[in-house]
């Protein structure tokens, strides 16, 4: 039997041609009960709590700080930056991270160009935990921000 789990997240276009992990930060906000944040504050905060600033346009770690510092009270949890060796490895963190806290993820793509927002996601069973390798995964629910000029 065929599960298929997906989370309401608004979708958001980047503002700018940079502005990919600003845009998807502003989706989840939004969906853990934040509000609609602006992407220039965003991206402002994202690039003054970061460490790899000039390798990035969205630093994760930066990117990392704003969802922390702007998720509300209520939230009752707390994101993770995660890197990890194989793409299974990361698309069933990706899974679980829906399935157990019931919150999206922000995963980059495209070696490294774009951040893209994974909301849900249908596989051949739920996932047991992090690293359940029992199950097939057949497709992801993503929000892929774009430039309003592309």
């Amino acid at each position: 039997m065929s599960v298929h789990e997906a989370l309401t997240v608004p979708y958001h276009q980047q503002d700018t041609d940079v502005y990919c992990g600003t845009a998807c930060a502003q989706m989840v906000l939004e969906s853990i009960g934040a509000g609609l944040q602006g992407q220039d504050g965003i991206y402002a905060d994202e690039r003054n709590h970061t460490n790899e600033l000039a390798s990035w346009y969205n630093p994760p770690d930066g990117l990392q700080w704003v969802l922390n510092d702007r998720r509300p009270a209520g939230f009752g949890g707390w994101f993770a930056l995660d890197s990890l060796a194989t793409e299974d490895a990361i698309s069933r963190k990706l899974c679980w991270t829906i399935h157990h806290y019931g919150v999206a993820a922000i995963a980059m793509v495209y070696k490294g160009d774009h951040w893209i927002v994974v909301r849900g996601f249908e596989a051949s069973a739920a996932p047991t935990d992090y690293g359940d390798t029992s199950y097939t995964i057949s497709a992801f629910d993503v929000n892929k921000p774009v430039a309003a000029n592309s």
